[in-house]
């Protein structure tokens, strides 16, 4: 590969300007951007509309101020190869093609594939007849609708400096998930802190430590064990993730993630997808499983409490 070509790949994932080129899905595409919080420059193109999404759309490819680092088509499929071709005039990036009618559709969309990869020169293409690229550590977003996804913050990177051996990866997901459970533990210890059976047992001259064990604990015991069961199927969710893009586990360990990634090759080929569809249930059934046992553990201790009070 040319070193222009990687280059372009940079580009197209962290780009410094977009440019969306369509009618209503590249609207769509517009909004999911900003609400993913682009930083850069949106550039919406369409010869019939003045604004899409709030941006002035540009007439014309030729029009732009620049070549965008990145382009999002969602055009018919008969105007892609003259758009590539401009696209090449003004120097883009990398292009995501969210159009359709291409090799899906028989010969003459297998004709027209080969001609928009003949096109594309030294830029690069995600496509055709695909939803795009998201880079949620830099918050750009190439997409045609509102996708749940979040960013790891800085695990990501501090696996990808340090190594992904597994002391590494309990350490990261510690230290990522550790001050939102602070936060609400101290919230939780704050409010029942003014309760009046607080203070009645400080008006009775219990410590502090008689406080904190016998009546601050108790009732905090089951809103931090819920949360424990929802941070525990976050971890699993972030490992598998990682290993899934080959920077968690690493061979000859193995976890669901990475089952799943080292089988997709099964469906390029037409083999069993029971390989990929069963880590998927496993975690499916993970989560389900704990957040079972949390909710009737949560049941059990709030009817004994209920029977004390």
């Amino acid at each position: 590969m040319k070193e222009i070509r990687y280059k372009n790949i940079d580009r197209l994932i962290n780009p410094s300007q977009i440019a969306f080129i369509g009618g209503a899905d590249a609207e769509v595409a517009i909004n999911e951007a900003k609400r993913r919080g682009f930083k850069g420059s949106i550039w919406p193109v369409n010869p019939k509309r003045d604004y899409i999404a709030g941006y002035k759309c540009y007439k014309s490819v030729l029009d732009l101020p620049k070549g965008p680092d990145a382009v999002f088509l969602a055009i018919p499929a008969t105007q892609i190869i003259r758009t590539v071709n401009e696209l090449n005039d003004v120097n883009a990036g990398g292009i995501v093609c969210y159009s359709a009618g291409f090799k899906e559709i028989g010969k003459r969309g297998i004709s027209l594939e080969k001609q928009l990869v003949k096109s594309l020169k030294n830029m690069v293409l995600v496509g055709p007849n695909c939803y795009g690229v998201i880079n949620y550590l830099e918050n750009s977003a190439l997409w045609p609708f509102a996708h749940g996804g979040f960013c790891p913050g800085f695990g990501l990177v501090v696996v990808a400096a340090v190594g992904s051996s597994i002391p590494v990866l309990i350490i990261t997901a510690g230290a990522i998930f550790s001050p939102v459970v602070f936060r609400l533990s101290r919230a939780l210890g704050m409010e029942i802190m003014v309760m009046d059976f607080v203070e009645a047992a400080k008006v009775r001259g219990e410590g502090y430590r008689w406080i904190i064990f016998k009546e601050i604990w108790p009732n905090a015991a089951m809103p931090l064990i819920s949360d424990f069961g929802l941070r525990f199927i976050y971890v699993i969710l972030f490992v598998s993730s990682l290993s899934f893009l080959g920077l968690g586990v690493q061979p000859p360990l193995a976890d669901w993630g990475s089952m799943v990634r080292e089988n997709l090759g099964a469906l390029q080929y037409g083999e069993s997808v029971i390989p990929i569809l069963a880590p998927a249930i496993a975690i499916a059934s993970l989560t389900v499983a704990i957040n079972l046992i949390v909710d009737d553990v949560s049941a059990h201790a709030g009817g004994k409490l209920s029977g004390r009070l």
